[in-house]
């Protein structure tokens, strides 16, 4: 959760979520992207900037690999974090996920980060999720296991989400829902908002528990056969310490 909201689809599980988008390719493909997000902090914080260059390999709806190099600014501090993940079919109707990160500054970020997921359609676009990550700082280890419960009916997709975290030797959790819509082909938009008690990075190096709310529109827009605009803006208010605003804008391009 101290991860880059407006960039959820990067993240473990919503990597499986994506092997179900209906318009995903069914011919092997290539994909490069180039995002960037600026946030604004109040309470005297200094601006939060970071730009991502991923790089990914679709050869099924279901089967995938991806790397992303990210380049971060926070709290005046630069970091910079390679990450790796993919998805692979077991079966019919289930899927596993993995991915998998390093920062070799970690001045901001953590240290280092693995989880794996899997994802079982127990009934005609109805998806289960079940996760577990591991995230290491500097301060203290992270430990994030997780829960969804996913449907897709006609252009659009709902889910629920639960998350258990460990932090400090105490237990926090936080609810999630995600809305999104498919509009047409490698277009969709959607909505993201959780709450609860989590992990907040409020200082260089500096971890605290507290009470977020969060709320983020993410979109994918197809401007032609290639090309796409990634887009976003998103609110987090983190406990007492401040509130978050930015964007993200991105373009994607599949060959």
């Amino acid at each position: 959760m101290i991860a880059r909201l407006a960039a959820a689809l990067a993240s473990l599980l919503p990597l499986a979520a994506l092997a179900q988008t209906p318009s995903a390719p069914a011919a092997p493909r290539w994909q490069a992207a180039l995002t960037g997000e600026h946030s604004q902090l109040d309470n005297g914080y200094a601006d939060w900037n970071s730009t991502t260059l991923q790089l990914s390999r679709r050869w099924s709806q279901r089967q995938l690999a991806e790397i992303e190099l990210t380049r971060t600014r926070r709290f005046g501090q630069d970091d910079t974090e390679i990450a790796v993940g993919g998805a692979v079919p077991l079966g019919d109707a289930l899927t596993a996920t993995l991915r998998a990160s390093h920062s070799p500054t970690h001045n901001v970020l953590a240290r280092s980060s693995v989880g794996a997921a899997l994802q079982y359609e127990f009934r005609p676009a109805w998806l289960l999720h079940g996760g577990l990550r591991h995230t290491r700082y500097d301060a203290t280890d992270v430990d994030q296991a997780s829960v969804m419960l996913e449907h897709y009916f006609g252009d659009f997709s709902v889910l629920a989400a639960a998350h258990r975290i460990r932090a400090f030797d105490r237990h926090t959790g936080v609810g999630e829902l995600r809305a999104s819509w498919y509009y047409a082909d490698r277009s969709s938009a959607g909505v993201v908002a959780s709450a609860g008690r989590e992990v907040a990075q409020v200082g260089p190096g500096v971890l605290a528990i507290a009470r977020v709310r969060s709320l983020a529109l993410v979109g994918l827009h197809a401007l032609d056969e290639r090309w796409s605009l990634r887009w976003g803006v998103h609110h987090v208010r983190q406990g007492g310490f401040y509130t978050r605003r930015g964007v993200t804008l991105g373009v994607q391009a599949t060959f």
